[in-house]
């Protein structure tokens, strides 16, 4: 269990808090990870799949978890956070021999630890297995620091042991789950002034 430091270049720092328990689930809380940035929202992946639950909104009362993904499929683009990933499946592919990226010692990001690394996809398709990144980490494998496609993350505290597995924060509620993007936002009706002429009436 860590927390980070989650820097975007239009959204103000973000606290990002990384739970991997022993059993193989985790929970990534992520500071406004919804409603563009007024929702704080925890994502939690359990056996029966991943979910995604509201812990505080400046908007909205929503409360609970919803489920937004059975085991093995992909997130919903509209409800992905994406800054799970470092921690989750590109772990498991970056020791897979089969997988084709390159990886390099690279300069270290500001603010981590231990060893940072290149990697980049060897091959040209639409869904890499691993966009181009930087990844850095202690010597005992904590993530450090990384840098892609979603910002920059690097560690802010030490590290500390997990619980044995991770539960809901929430009830399972039948509702929507919360988008990433900010909700739109409604024009006020237009106001006649005095002088403005009036639509004639019906006849």
């Amino acid at each position: 269990m860590a927390g980070y430091a989650l820097a975007r270049s239009s959204h103000r720092s973000q606290a990002v808090l990384v739970t991997i328990a022993g059993d193989g689930t985790w929970r990534i809380d992520v500071q406004g990870g919804a409603l563009g940035g007024t929702s704080d929202i925890a994502l939690v992946s359990r056996p029966d799949g991943q979910y995604q639950c509201a812990l505080t909104s400046t908007t909205t009362a929503v409360q609970g978890c919803v489920k937004i993904a059975t085991p093995g499929r992909k997130i919903p683009a509209t409800v992905d956070p994406t800054v799970q990933y470092p921690f989750t499946t590109w772990l498991d592919i970056l020791t897979d021999q089969k997988v084709a990226v390159t990886v390099a010692v690279t300069k270290a990001l500001a603010g981590s630890t231990g060893t940072c690394f290149s990697v980049e996809p060897t091959t040209v398709t639409l869904a890499p297995p691993i966009p181009s990144s930087t990844l850095c980490f202690a010597e005992d494998g904590t993530l450090t620091g990384a840098k892609s496609f979603f910002g920059t993350l690097v560690i802010s505290g030490s590290p500390v042991n997990a619980p044995a597995t991770v539960a809901l924060p929430g009830p399972v509620v039948a509702r929507a789950a919360l988008p990433t993007a900010a909700p739109p936002t409604t024009a006020p009706p237009a106001s006649v002034s005095p002088g403005s002429p009036r639509p004639a009436p019906a006849r």
